[in-house]
């Protein structure tokens, strides 16, 4: 699967804590997203000039962990978000 991302709001790996985004791919884990960008990439967003290949060997209605549920998007969750 292939995925185009052009906003945190549509990254598998912007995950959110009380309306507040966090990115677990940045150099610092779960680095907090501005709201104000959530819309446009961060500067120091790392799929700005990289690509990340993610394999899914699980099930996402199983996924448990922040790092299985990163990579889940709404729709593999059944249209449930962490919002």
């Amino acid at each position: 699967m292939i995925r185009i991302i052009k906003s945190c709001t549509e990254c598998p790996f912007c995950s959110y804590q009380e309306k507040q985004g966090f990115c677990s791919v940045s150099v610092i884990d779960f680095r907090p997203i501005p709201a104000d960008v959530m819309k446009a990439r961060p500067s120091w967003c790392p799929l700005r000039g990289e690509q990340i290949v993610v394999r899914q060997p699980f099930s996402c209605d199983e996924a448990t962990t922040p790092e299985e549920q990163a990579v889940c998007s709404p729709q593999d969750l059944g249209g449930q978000s962490s919002e």
